[in-house]
């Protein structure tokens, strides 16, 4: 029987298709045998049923879609957006804050990465980001400890492949830690799909339609995320940079470039707050002190930058 749940992902994953001509053919109660005949040569099978797989032996799976009133949609990009999310964890309604950046990076972009991802939560805010070692990882990490401490939620992870892969190798640990601080994981691809590398490009996408304003904490001349930052900026959100360099340190030619063309530079979220519509009163923004060049002071605790290291960019 080609139920509701069957017809919405097999039509789906037809791209070639927007957003409203999918709706339409699942709202039409098409028959399995005729939409197998029309457009069989552009679904997988295979996919349909991974997913429907998935759904039943995953706890707390399910999928996001254009047809829920929260779905994201942007008027430049709208209609390139899938039309389903596989998702694990929480959705919320508050504004998103990109924080992303290169794999490689230096000591003080992971420190960066980490206190700006902290102070996000802390300002009613979520991070949203990939799931890569380096200014990824150590952003969601900073989201992590503040929700442990009753700050928020953790952020939100998007991945450039299926849920069932393992990539980076060995971070489901670190996937787990961020579920159960009420974290989110969002994939648009099937679950045994691995992460290809024009998936990173949809990735990146994805971020940028999920984020409300984004920040490029360092990137090389040729990182990723300088693509993800061109992509929000060109659907008409702010766009910040943290580190910016000298300009022969290959390590931030990405960013330091994006600074040079108008891009503004950032220090703490609060130059965020004062540039964005969603600001609050300035006195009441959750800044990080610095205990030390090697410590981060929150509340009672204190927060090595070696350990982030060791965790974030092995």
């Amino acid at each position: 029987m080609f139920d509701l749940l069957k017809r919405q992902i097999a039509v789906g994953f037809l791209y070639s298709l927007t957003l409203d001509e999918r709706k339409k053919i699942i709202d039409s109660g098409i028959s399995e045998n005729e939409f197998y005949r029309l457009y069989g040569r552009k679904v997988k099978e295979s996919d349909v049923f991974s997913v429907i797989n998935w759904l039943d032996k995953t706890d707390g799976a399910y999928i996001w879609s254009y047809n829920d009133p929260d779905y994201p949609i942007n008027d430049t990009f709208g209609t390139v957006l899938p039309y389903n999310l596989f998702c694990l964890g929480k959705r919320s309604l508050s504004k998103n804050i990109a924080i992303i950046g290169s794999r490689h990076v230096n000591y003080n972009a992971l420190k960066k990465s980490f206190c700006l991802g902290l102070e996000t939560n802390c300002n009613s805010l979520r991070v949203i980001s990939g799931i890569a070692e380096g200014c990824d990882q150590a952003a969601l990490s900073g989201s992590i400890e503040a929700a442990k401490k009753g700050m928020g939620i953790a952020g939100i992870s998007v991945l450039a492949h299926g849920f069932l892969i393992d990539y980076p190798s060995n971070s489901n640990g670190f996937k787990t830690s961020l579920l159960d601080n009420n974290g989110l994981l969002i994939s648009q691809f099937p679950p045994y799909m691995p992460p290809l590398k024009y998936n990173f490009l949809y990735r990146n996408f994805l971020i940028g339609a999920l984020c409300n304003s984004l920040i490029n904490v360092q990137s090389g001349k040729k990182s990723g995320a300088n693509i993800t930052l061109n992509l929000t900026l060109d659907m008409g959100k702010d766009v910040y940079v943290a580190d910016v360099g000298c300009a022969d340190n290959e390590i931030c030619l990405g960013s330091r470039g994006f600074y040079l063309e108008g891009c503004k530079q950032i220090s703490n979220i609060s130059d965020v707050y004062k540039n964005a519509s969603y600001r609050c009163k300035e006195e009441n923004i959750f800044i990080m002190s610095a205990n030390s060049n090697n410590y981060f002071r929150f509340g009672n605790s204190l927060y090595s930058i070696e350990k982030i290291i060791n965790n974030c960019n092995n």
